[in-house]
């Protein structure tokens, strides 16, 4: 034990992005769907929808000509009495062309011949509506990006800051020992992973609890589960946060890259 915490390297240490990488990766798969693949079809979804934007944006702007157009079909059928929303297709001539149009009408009592009032942009006669009709502007795609891109991009700037923080506990951390008290297979977790606790002792000496995952196939997931299967838990390196000692992570050698540029132990200072 003596000799693996004096292998372990001074800080600051070389970590590996792959060690870190994997720190509750549920959370970043989530926000991988959510921002990225949800965000990425809500932009498709803008862009199908961008010429209806900008219709809509000229007809608010105007001017409008009215006109009378002809009911080519209503449905449902009109019901006497009991007047229901319907949607209508119709017909009409501007500028010497005939064009074509639909909307919804509120109380509807149309039939297939009949008259009805309708409005088209001047100069562009193929952007028209129903006259008196209030029109609401749907607002479902920044609804999508609200509840559903927004939220994942949080959840990935949460997993990304966890990572840094993580990163910066085995780079900066103090070295101390842990002892092992438990370690039980995570259920329905792929890849295969061991929820371990243990306790050690702060650079003040206090005693602190601690615990994470570790991958099963790691080298240090392979020394869990040996003392598992020999029921005999051993002590291990742990690195823990000066400032904040709570966070702490179990540690190997094998877990830091070399440093690529090693002091030279014969290099000597000359005054």
């Amino acid at each position: 034990m003596a000799s693996e915490i004096q292998r372990i390297p001074p800080a600051p240490r070389r970590v590996a992005w792959r060690k870190v990488l994997g720190y509750r990766w549920p959370l970043a798969a989530v926000a991988f769907v959510l921002a990225a693949y949800c965000g990425v079809l809500t932009w498709m979804l803008f862009l199908a929808n961008s010429g209806i934007i900008e219709d809509r944006n000229r007809w608010e702007a105007g001017p409008r000509k009215p006109v009378v157009a002809v009911i080519r079909s209503a449905v449902p059928t009109a019901a006497l009495g009991s007047p229901v929303p319907q949607h209508v297709e119709y017909d009409f001539y501007a500028d010497g062309q005939s064009f074509s149009g639909e909307g919804n009408v509120d109380s509807g009592t149309f039939t297939e011949g009949q008259a009805i009032d309708v409005e088209f942009l001047a100069g562009t006669p193929s952007i028209n509506y129903v006259a008196g009709v209030r029109r609401e502007q749907s607002r479902w795609l920044e609804t999508v990006f609200a509840l559903v891109v927004v939220p994942g991009l949080l959840i990935g700037i949460g997993y990304a800051v966890g990572v840094l923080h993580l990163r910066r506990v085995p780079a900066h951390g103090d070295v101390g020992q842990a002892q092992i008290t438990m370690v039980r297979r995570v259920p329905f977790c792929l890849p295969e992973s061991f929820a371990v606790h243990y306790v050690f002792r702060d650079h003040r000496a206090m005693e602190r609890t601690g615990r994470h995952w570790v991958r099963a196939h790691s080298a240090l997931g392979q020394r869990l589960l040996t003392m598992m299967r020999h029921g005999s838990y051993d002590r291990v390196p742990v690195l823990h946060d000066r400032t904040s000692p709570q966070h702490s992570r179990l540690v190997l050698p094998d877990d830091f890259s070399p440093d690529k540029h090693p002091i030279d132990p014969a290099a000597t200072i000359r005054l």
